[in-house]
């Protein structure tokens, strides 16, 4: 049975790993020039959200081994009639690697999120 924990710092590759391979998997990494370029990209990001905070990751782990991933990316913008704060957070594309294939739940917007969702 899987076991679901917050991602850590030594978690980036493989997050990086499995979002690449999930892009790749659904046509939109079309080479592996595509694919190297794409994968520094993610891994230069998290690098830099994740110990930052506005980027959270859980994984499910089995066998010692990442199997799938969920995130929730905060961001803010100004305030709107319906979001006096103007943060907001969108829920990563969730998917779980079950012998090479992947299951993908839609990412959702999530509005307005409290300050208190970071800390």
């Amino acid at each position: 049975m899987p076991i679901i924990r917050q991602a850590i710092a030594d978690d980036i590759e493989a997050l990086t790993s499995l979002r690449v391979a999930f892009f790749a998997e659904i046509g939109d990494i079309t080479d592996e020039q595509h694919a190297e370029a794409f994968r520094q990209a993610t891994h230069q990001y998290l690098n830099e959200a994740l110990p930052r905070g506005t980027f959270l990751a859980w994984v499910a782990e089995e066998d010692e081994q990442i199997v799938g991933t969920s995130g929730l990316i905060f961001f803010e913008q100004a305030p709107t009639p319906t979001n006096l704060v103007g943060n907001e957070g969108k829920n990563f594309l969730i998917f779980i690697d079950f012998h090479g294939h992947f299951l993908v739940k839609h990412r959702h917007e999530i509005k307005p999120v409290c300050q208190e969702s970071r800390d």
